[in-house]
């Protein structure tokens, strides 16, 4: 979000992961039960759950299909950074992009 970042941006955001905190875990949107559970996890699992590299990859790999899915359907770049949206119903908020939804 710093504006020092502004000519780097465009490289640096498709490398961004998405936290996984209890928000992001609970949220319909983005994991499936099924999902979950694969990886031991359910919709009450918090970061601290998270407690192996390849759990933690697991989740990132299907944020990246997601993200792939979401660029296809809308033939727009959509990167795995901007599910952030859904932590704390930022989406909901007025702004055009995360550094307007974020106060």
């Amino acid at each position: 979000m710093a504006a020092d970042l502004e000519e780097a941006r465009a490289k640096l955001v498709p490398l961004l992961f998405l936290p996984l905190d209890s928000q992001i875990l609970a949220h319909p949107g983005l994991f499936t039960e099924r999902e979950l559970a694969a990886q031991g996890l359910t919709r009450g699992s918090t970061y601290k759950d998270i407690t192996t590299e390849s759990t933690h990859s697991a989740f990132q790999a299907l944020l990246g299909q997601k993200a792939a899915a979401v660029t296809d359907a809308h033939r727009r770049p959509f990167h795995v950074i901007y599910f952030d949206l859904v932590w704390n119903d930022r989406y909901r908020r007025w702004g055009g992009n995360l550094f307007e939804t974020n106060p």
